[in-house]
């Protein structure tokens, strides 16, 4: 008993450092993939870096337009034994009152990276 509950509890932890990357992922994302235009970092420049944060980002907005449930924190809560799906349910419940504003917010993210693949790749092509 005390083995599985200690199971659960290091399986809970690696759920919310996986977590914690996504996010990380997504807000450091832009700012690096920027940085290396800037420097012309092939490494930061990567056509595969821009189109999976587009792709993670594409992911959350359908996910938050939609209501469907974090796949992350559903298993988190089941591990817990509690029911529910996060606090950022929460935030999503109190931006639910402003919907024109939650399309503008995600359509916005959405443009900003999608006109950053676009200067990544004019980057990439550039070097020949």
């Amino acid at each position: 008993m005390l083995l599985a509950s200690v199971s659960s509890a290091f399986l809970i932890f690696l759920l919310r450092v996986v977590h914690g990357l996504y996010v990380a992922f997504l807000v450091a994302a832009p700012g690096l993939i920027w940085r290396g235009i800037a420097t012309k970092n092939r490494y930061l420049t990567h056509p595969w870096l821009c189109a999976l944060h587009l792709a993670c980002l594409i992911f959350v907005c359908l996910q938050s337009l939609f209501e469907w449930h974090c796949p992350l924190s559903l298993l988190e809560s089941h591990l817990a034994g509690t029911t529910g799906n996060s606090r950022f349910l929460a935030v999503l419940w109190s931006l639910r009152t402003l919907p024109a504003v939650l399309w503008a917010i995600m359509a916005t993210a959405i443009a900003v990276n999608l006109f950053t693949l676009h200067a990544v790749l004019g980057v990439t092509r550039g070097r020949g």
